[in-house]
């Protein structure tokens, strides 16, 4: 008797990136899985913002990217984002002059309505709710970063990509946005989560995929990178001794 393998949500293989002539991401293999949680990690110019720019489209790119099993390396962005895949920047990209509420409108798919998509997820982020007529531009960078994953949520996709959503933003805020995260996920998301803060990323993640150099130094679960130091010490200058690695 066999046993049916899953099709991964999202599957990349030998995927290559590149500006002009400088090859940036050199074969790339990583998936995930429908309600997963997997992290991207690495240091700043590995490729991790260039993969995720791949996935949706945004830069020059070779190799495959399937959705769900269907190829969609010859995708426009638009055709990604239609058929379920949210990307948030580390950039954000709100539109400032815009209320909260405008921008989660532009969020939604056609004929959605707000009550029905928003609402529910403003029920999870109640500091976001209390400011639907403030412009974004005024937000606090937590309540921006809380909108812009909003935002991209609004359009009911099946994969969110993040870039960063943690940066620069106060503890407190940082556990709310790993404690939605967790949320989503458990909804039957899946989430590939670029990160620099290893302990939200590696305690939220099911799998993790260490970058260096454009390539996958590392793939496997959190427990398992932990065991390989000079992997750790290598790529990402870790420390027994420090802070910046826990599980």
């Amino acid at each position: 008797m066999t046993t049916a393998t899953l099709t991964p949500l999202l599957e990349i293989a030998g995927l290559r990136a590149s500006y002009g002539e400088a090859e940036v991401l050199r074969g790339i293999d990583l998936r995930v899985d429908a309600g997963e949680i997997v992290a991207l990690l690495g240091r700043n110019g590995a490729g991790r913002s260039t993969l995720a720019k791949a996935v949706m489209g945004l830069v020059a790119r070779h190799g495959s990217v399937r959705l769900d099993g269907v190829e969609t390396s010859q995708w426009r962005t638009c055709d990604l984002a239609r058929h379920g895949i949210a990307y948030v920047a580390e950039t954000r990209d709100l539109f400032p002059t815009l209320t909260v509420r405008q921008n989660l409108l532009l969020g939604l798919r056609a004929g959605r309505r707000f009550a029905h998509v928003c609402e529910p997820l403003l029920a999870s982020l109640p500091l976001l709710a209390r400011r639907l007529d403030v412009r974004a531009g005024v937000l606090s960078g937590g309540e921006q970063q809380m909108l812009a994953m909003a935002r991209a949520m609004a359009g009911e996709p099946v994969l969110l990509i993040l870039d960063e959503p943690t940066e620069g933003l106060a503890p407190a805020v940082v556990a709310q946005i790993a404690d939605w995260l967790d949320v989503l996920a458990k909804q039957g998301i899946g989430v590939l989560l670029i990160e620099q803060k290893l302990s939200i990323a590696l305690r939220l993640a099911q799998r993790v995929y260490l970058m260096g150099r454009g390539e996958i130094a590392f793939a496997g679960t959190p427990a398992g990178l932990a065991e390989h130091h000079e992997t750790l010490r290598h790529w990402l200058e870790w420390s027994n001794e420090g802070s910046t690695f826990a599980l």
